[in-house]
């Protein structure tokens, strides 16, 4: 599928000066475009297929977006939190009480996947799930970045350790293009709930870490705004989220949490998006309690969050993506399912893996729709793989995943002896308080945190 729409949009305000360089582009593009299928017959653009899990409307690919231009002037009842008879109590809308766990050790406990369900007031009104990331900024102490909002967005709060809170406040966010406007600046607001009614809150916002996730003011909603990019002036919203319940996800008991990588995603990049750089997002990654050679990484692609990527370590040479469904579903040909070719037993291309880096090369992983429509343009025979492009990827593990998996051991007896090892995989002999180390006992290992 071929997308006028990058040229239409991209270069408009160039075109109305200079229509020859736009036809000279248009005419370049299309000469690169042929010869990509003369190089690579198998690799097609997607732009317009792709449902993106999210909590707002999303245009053609991840960099366009839908604007709600103005603010919702009220927000519906809402059964899962208020009844009707009290809806314009302001007290009655007070934040919801939850008990809070002792003080936390470390920034770390603030860490994790959490699901995520609000009220969208925007455009027909609905209530939405998704999955928020909470990950340490890398340098800082006490800040923590939320990504989950808005694509690969992230958020930056303020960790009190003493409070178990983290505080937001307003903050730009670069700048987006909205479908048929154009470019915009962002910033992340706050608005609340007064008798029912949506009116701007000039306040912080204050998440309260609790047992089973975070606690978040009932009266109060945030979002990412729209701003003129000369005057400043809000020009609408991208999304708006009222009535937040952020929850522990469950864990699966044959995954364990091994800290937070950096996937740089050559994979779908390419297919799925304009981009001409890999798309980087943070994500959860988990390592497989029976076999501690299998990673999984959490939320790996931007365009959905129940997304996911699993990788074969065995061979760190040669290490394989076993054929998947990677939780990203297209509209028109269903589930995305991904392979390298390694695990396909071509070895031409290995994905590899140095120190904590895994580099996974443009032709080393083919992408298949097996339940695309008998019409489809993508063949739906099991020998239709196809490439994801000319892009790299690279993931980036946290040392608490090379540390694991040199604890790991077959012992099975429940008698066995605890052992410590730091995030290195160094056996501690006197584990200090406050920390976190690798726990084994026999077949067992997790990660925790010694009081």
């Amino acid at each position: 599928m071929f997308s006028r729409y990058k040229f239409a949009n991209a270069y408009t305000r160039d075109c109305i000066k200079y229509l020859h360089v736009f036809q000279w582009y248009i005419m370049s593009a299309f000469i690169r475009f042929k010869f990509q299928l003369f190089i690579n017959p198998f690799f097609m653009k997607k732009f317009y297929s792709l449902i993106v899990a999210t909590a707002i409307a999303v245009g053609a690919n991840a960099e366009d977006f839908v604007l709600y231009q103005g603010t919702p002037s009220a927000v519906p009842v809402s059964e899962k939190v208020l009844t009707p008879a009290v809806f314009g109590n302001a007290a009655a809308i007070a934040p919801e009480v939850k008990t809070s766990p002792s003080r936390a050790a470390s920034i770390s406990e603030f860490e994790g996947s959490f699901d995520w369900s609000y009220y969208a007031p925007l455009g027909d009104g609905s209530y939405v799930d998704g999955t928020l990331d909470f990950a340490a900024v890398d340098g800082q102490d006490n800040q923590i970045s939320v990504t989950g909002i808005l694509n690969n967005i992230s958020i930056i709060g303020t960790v009190d350790l003493a409070a178990n809170t983290i505080t937001f406040r307003t903050q730009d966010l670069g700048q987006l293009n909205a479908t048929g406007i154009g470019y915009v600046n962002t910033k992340l607001s706050f608005c609340e709930i007064q008798s029912g009614k949506i009116v701007d809150y000039n306040g912080d916002l204050v998440f309260t870490l609790t047992e089973n996730g975070y606690s978040v003011p009932r009266n109060l909603l945030f979002g990412i705004s729209a701003h003129n990019l000369t005057t400043g002036d809000r020009m609408g919203w991208f999304n708006l989220c009222a009535y937040n319940e952020i929850t522990a996800q469950a864990p699966d008991p044959n995954w364990e949490d091994a800290g937070v990588a950096v996937f740089s995603d050559g994979i779908l990049t390419e297919t799925y998006s304009k981009s001409e750089t890999p798309i980087t997002t943070k994500c959860t990654v988990q390592i497989n309690v029976e076999d501690h050679n299998l990673i999984r990484l959490k939320k790996a692609f931007p365009y959905d969050s129940k997304s996911t990527l699993t990788l074969d370590l065995t061979d760190r040479q040669n290490i394989h993506i076993p054929y998947q469904n990677i939780g990203v579903k297209d509209e028109v040909d269903g589930d995305v399912y991904l392979v390298s070719i390694s695990a396909l037993g071509d070895n031409s291309d290995p994905i590899t893996m140095e120190g904590n880096v895994i580099s996974i090369s443009s032709g080393a992983c083919k992408i298949r729709w097996p339940e695309a429509p008998a019409d489809s343009e993508y063949e739906t025979n099991s020998n239709a793989y196809y490439n994801t492009g000319t892009m790299s990827s690279t993931i980036t593990l946290p040392d608490e995943v090379v540390g694991i998996r040199d604890v790991f051991t077959d012992t099975t007896s429940e008698n066995a002896p605890v052992e410590y090892f730091n995030l290195q995989g160094m056996k501690v002999t006197n584990p200090v308080g406050g920390q976190i180390y690798i726990v084994r006992q026999g077949k067992d290992v997790k990660k925790v945190i010694v009081r």
